[in-house]
């Protein structure tokens, strides 16, 4: 069944009919794809829905339950709770599907760094510094995108179409970056620390 967006006072602070014909049909697009109504209303009266669709392609599918996750995945549901907490993000209710098959894998890659020794308490002190960069990576690349991609007059729709694109195509590549500049990180780190070593060693 169609929503009545006006009715339901959706398209109340658009400035103009060529406004809310982009309003509309963003809203109409968003419901196609399964969006409650709830929470299209909740994303209007914060101003995020132009970023609604990049949200959702960040999200995937969303299928799980955190006990669901921690059952498949062999990990404790108290310890990726703890991690999600010391990652600087909201821990989810117990009957909230709100996890994907991203948030499985990661699951399974802390079950795998458990069985290879690493302690829990060091786990989730990583976790916090992995938390605290990636929040300060994460502002600059949507400062960097905000300031590649909005146009002056652009419309809802047309904001909220490029931005889950560009979502689309560069987050792999900014992945890549990511996982690159660890890696050159680690070794330097590694280097210093045999230096070190080695100066102990003679010295």
């Amino acid at each position: 069944m169609s929503i009545d967006f006006e009715r339901e006072g959706l398209l109340e602070d658009c400035s103009g009919e060529e406004a809310r014909q982009a309003r509309r049909e963003l809203l109409e697009r968003l419901a196609e794809d399964g969006v409650p109504l709830e929470d299209l209303r909740r994303a209007v009266e914060e101003s995020r829905l132009a970023l609604m669709p990049a949200e959702r392609a960040l999200s995937g599918d969303a299928g799980y339950t955190i006990s669901e996750v921690a059952e498949r995945a062999g990990v404790e549901a108290e310890l990726l709770l703890a991690e999600q907490q010391a990652l600087g993000m909201p821990r989810p209710a117990p009957d909230d599907k709100s996890l994907t098959e991203d948030d499985l894998a990661a699951a399974r890659g802390l079950r795998q760094l458990l069985d290879a020794g690493m302690p829990r308490e060091g786990l989730l002190d990583v976790a916090r510094v992995v938390g605290q960069a990636m929040e300060n990576v994460a502002a600059a690349s949507r400062q960097l995108v905000g300031e590649a991609l909005l146009r002056p007059g652009d419309s809802e729709l047309e904001v909220a179409l490029r931005y889950a694109d560009a979502t689309a195509e560069l987050t792999p590549l900014m992945a890549s970056l990511l996982d690159h500049q660890y890696r050159l990180r680690l070794r330097e780190g590694l280097r210093r620390a045999a230096i070190g070593l080695v100066f102990l060693y003679y010295c």
